[in-house]
C-alpha cells in the first residue's frame, strides 16, 4: 500500500523482473500477498520431466529461432492436456503437421501434465524403466498404495511401490514398444489422477 503498483511494475523493480521473468514475479508476488492475508494455500505440484528420446522441434520445422523457444517456453508453462493440444493446433495450422520428434515433444509435455494432476513431482523414463516420485503435497491430500497396486499389469505396465528417504516412488519396469509407451502412461496417469 506505501510503495503504490508504480514502483512494483516500474523501472525501480525491472531488475527483479529481468531476472526471473515477469510470470514468475507476479506468481510470488500475489502468493506472498495472500499469506500475508491469511489465506494460505496449497502449493501447484511441479512437476520436472526426464525422458530418453523425449523429442524437440527442429530448425527444419520452425525456421525461426525465436518461434522455436516461444513455442518451447510456451510448452513448458502448460497445466492443462488442452493447452498443449492447441499449441499443436496452433503449430500445425503455421508449419504443416508436426514431424515426429515434435510430436514425442508434445507427447513429452502431456506426460508431464498428467503426471503433476496424478500428483507426481519428478518422473524420470528411462528406455526400458521408469521412476515416477510423489510430491509431498500430493501425499498430504491423501495417497493410496492400495489404488496405484490395483492399476499393476493394466496398460502392459508392471509397478513397485517403494519408499526412498521418505518419498514414495514408482517404479516401473519393462516399459515396452517405444512408439506406444507414452499413449499406455498417459492412460495410467490419466486414471491415477
Amino acid at each position: 500500500e506505501i510503495r503504490g503498483m508504480g514502483n512494483i511494475l516500474g523501472r525501480q523493480q525491472h531488475g527483479h523482473i529481468a531476472a526471473i521473468g515477469f510470470d514468475l514475479y507476479n506468481q510470488m508476488l500475489s502468493d506472498t500477498v495472500r499469506r500475508i492475508r491469511g489465506q494460505e494455500t496449497e502449493p501447484d505440484i511441479v512437476t520436472s520431466l526426464d525422458m530418453v528420446g523425449r523429442g524437440g522441434i527442429d530448425p527444419e520445422y520452425v525456421p525461426s529461432p525465436n518461434m522455436r523457444m516461444n513455442l518451447h517456453k510456451r510448452l513448458a508453462a502448460t497445466r492443462k492436456v488442452e493447452e498443449v493440444d492447441a499449441i499443436e493446433a496452433e503449430m500445425s495450422d503455421m508449419f504443416g503437421s508436426p514431424p515426429s520428434r515434435a510430436r514425442r515433444l508434445l507427447d513429452s509435455v502431456r506426460l508431464r501434465v498428467h503426471a503433476a494432476s496424478a500428483g507426481f513431482e519428478r518422473v524420470s523414463i528411462g528406455r526400458d524403466d521408469a521412476e515416477l516420485v510423489y510430491s509431498p503435497v500430493f501425499l498430504r491430500r491423501g495417497f493410496s498404495a492400495e489404488k496405484i497396486i490395483s492399476y499393476n499389469n493394466r496398460w502392459g505396465l508392471t509397478f513397485r511401490v517403494n519408499l526412498q528417504d521418505d518419498k514414495v516412488v514408482l517404479k516401473i519396469a519393462n516399459l515396452g514398444d517405444e512408439e506406444d509407451f507414452p499413449q499406455r502412461m498417459g492412460a495410467f496417469l490419466k486414471r491415477a489422477s
